[in-house]
């Protein structure tokens, strides 16, 4: 609630260490001169809604941030949680978690490489970019809006996303790496209908990823009628016209 100014050329540095979660709370931009935070492995910062403003911001390898701001973390400029005037450093081996109450864009300072991602933001959070999370992708509350990117699953774990629901799941394009066997959930769907996909492998030769997407429009084409069409004896004329799943993996 108070200001925080350094007014020499010395710097003046925040480093946050503590295992587990730490908050940080401002309430006006109150910070001002050569003013360095540091968030340290093991540690969470829990930013909320506020400003963090000086000089330069580091998260370092193995730390993790809550973000509430609406715009999410910025690579440069007056928008995101964190506003230094100097260097932003979000480390690839790093944990983020989108927590607003708003509606969310991931900003342009999310790394395209993280280690996990949780999404707890029951307004929904947006990919400005796509993403890559190599360790474990944790659904607490609202739908991630991917639009035209993708959100990439390296971990080839079939435990490697969690918490997905009816209420919460990939709404848009959601690849996961794979083994060569196991039974792996795509929580995807539309904005409106959670479509779960699961696909079941039991050997696989040149896959090593399956990009995921619900379609929301009906599978045929007017023109293209289905005929003399039997599956298990059974004559199909008519498809559920609501949508359909592409599934698309990286080789044949």
């Amino acid at each position: 609630g108070g200001t925080i100014t350094q007014t020499s050329t010395s710097i003046v540095s925040f480093i946050f260490k503590k295992s587990g979660t730490q908050i940080y709370t401002a309430s006006g931009n109150t910070v001002t001169g050569n003013i360095d935070y540091t968030v340290n492995s093991a540690s969470i910062l829990d930013v909320g809604t506020s400003l963090v403003l000086g000089r330069n911001f580091t998260l370092a390898s193995g730390g993790g941030m809550l973000i509430g701001s609406p715009d999410g973390i910025s690579s440069s400029g007056l928008t995101g949680n964190i506003q230094v005037s100097g260097t932003r450093s979000f480390n690839t081996v790093a944990d983020y978690t989108f927590s607003g109450v708003d509606p969310q864009i991931t900003g342009n300072g999310l790394p395209a490489t993280i280690r996990n991602l949780t999404v707890n933001n029951s307004s929904d959070v947006s990919l400005t970019n796509t993403v890559t999370a190599t360790g474990i992708l944790t659904f607490t509350s609202g739908l991630i809006n991917t639009g035209s990117n993708e959100l990439k699953v390296t971990n080839t774990s079939t435990s490697s996303i969690v918490g997905y629901t009816s209420s919460k799941y990939v709404n848009g394009n959601l690849r996961r790496s794979v083994s060569g066997s196991g039974s792996y959930f795509f929580p995807v769907g539309t904005a409106l209908n959670y479509e779960l996909a699961n696909v079941n492998l039991s050997t696989t030769a040149g896959v090593s990823n399956i990009l995921v997407q619900f379609i929301d429009s009906t599978p045929l084409i007017p023109s293209l009628p289905l005929t003399n069409i039997n599956v298990q004896g059974l004559a199909t004329d008519s498809l559920l016209n609501y949508g359909f799943w592409r599934l698309t993996p990286n080789s044949a």
